[in-house]
């Protein structure tokens, strides 16, 4: 998401608004609500995107680092920009759209799923190890 995210926010006409309200549509309600990290339902991720049986390395964790810090230099541009207007397209299904508002409430909720999994993972751990040995 975070290319279309780019380009939208970069292209948002500046909010000329206090009012920096996001407009839900029902599709962003409801796709948000799936990734909250207070849904325990489970979903099934894209077979392209799915982590099982791959390695946790030094490189996966500093792309994912990279990616929270581009994620929050967005939400900062985000601040400024009108949200309601431009739409994204869904991973899944690119013909459904949210708007830029919903997707950068997506994002983040999203990525506060993976941290809680991390930490349910990492709670697992036998008693005493403080981290694992990445490659």
């Amino acid at each position: 998401y975070l290319p279309l995210l780019q380009k939208a926010i970069s292209g948002a006409p500046a909010s000329n608004s206090s009012d920096l309200t996001i407009a839900y549509t029902w599709l962003g309600k409801y796709s948000i609500n799936m990734v909250k990290p207070a849904n325990t339902k489970k979903n099934k991720t894209l077979k392209h995107m799915n982590p099982n049986n791959s390695m946790l390395t030094k490189n996966v964790l500093d792309e994912f680092l990279q990616h929270q810090q581009t994620v929050s230099a967005l939400l900062v541009k985000a601040q400024k920009a009108e949200l309601n207007r431009k739409t994204i397209p869904i991973e899944f299904m690119r013909f459904l759209k949210m708007k830029t508002g919903e997707t950068c409430e997506f994002v983040v909720v999203h990525q506060e799923r993976h941290i809680g999994q991390a930490q349910r993972v990492k709670a697992k751990l036998p008693k005493g190890t403080d981290a694992i040995l990445v490659v």
